[in-house]
């Protein structure tokens, strides 16, 4: 609805013209091309590898388990090492069909031997593609925040992961295929960044979010 003085519009007609959109000054007051931001996670969550079909998870590291970065619980990881500030390890999956993402949301382990302590990502990228060889950047992460990831909670001396901030993404085609690619990830103990040069990351769930 716009107001003029003491008069309100609920309509607009100009003539027989088509209008994309409207601006009041920097504001959009209308646009006939209104995109919908799913806020559900986009496809099923894997059994295995190539299950269920035609889904597929596959890694630069222990193709066997690529699946586990997209199962329904925190209790199974893939674990990628030797990642470095030039060196990366990557995963991927195949979904059923082209969709296009404004978003994803990655939750990562704290080490076993010292639930105080995180390894999350310093430097990733997200890359898609159509053919899974053939891949486009969609995303560049170079000195990420860890409160992307996880928040600590120092009233349970644990890191919460529900509160992982959806990370959005500027995506202006569909794809069948996105790529997680990880550089260095940085350690955080009790809340605090402590290296920025770890090489192994633990991912429990990665999530896409659809855009239509």
């Amino acid at each position: 609805m716009i107001e003029l003085e003491n008069r309100k519009l609920n309509k607009i007609y100009l003539g027989e013209m088509n209008v994309d959109k409207i601006h009041l000054g920097s504001i959009v007051v209308y646009s006939n091309n209104t995109e919908i931001k799913h806020t559900e996670r986009y496809g099923v969550y894997l059994t295995a590898n190539n299950k269920p079909e035609p889904f597929e998870a596959t890694s630069s590291q222990s193709t066997w388990g690529a699946y586990r970065a997209f199962t329904e619980t925190l209790e199974d990881d893939l674990n990628l090492t030797g990642l470095k500030q030039n060196s990366s390890q990557w995963v991927q999956i195949k979904l059923d069909k082209d969709i296009r993402i404004w978003a994803i949301k990655m939750h990562f382990r704290t080490t076993i031997s010292n639930q105080d302590t995180a390894q999350v990502p310093f430097k990733f990228k997200l890359l898609g593609s159509n053919d899974g060889s053939s891949f486009t950047e969609l995303y560049n992460c170079e000195s990420c925040n860890p409160d992307l990831f996880c928040k600590w909670k120092n009233d349970i001396s644990k890191y919460d992961f529900s509160d992982a901030e959806l990370i959005e993404v500027t995506c202006n085609n569909k794809y069948q295929y996105y790529r997680i690619e990880f550089f260095n990830t940085q350690t955080i103990s009790k809340g605090i960044v402590t290296s920025t040069e770890a090489t192994e990351v633990k991912i429990t769930l990665l999530n896409l979010y659809q855009l239509e």
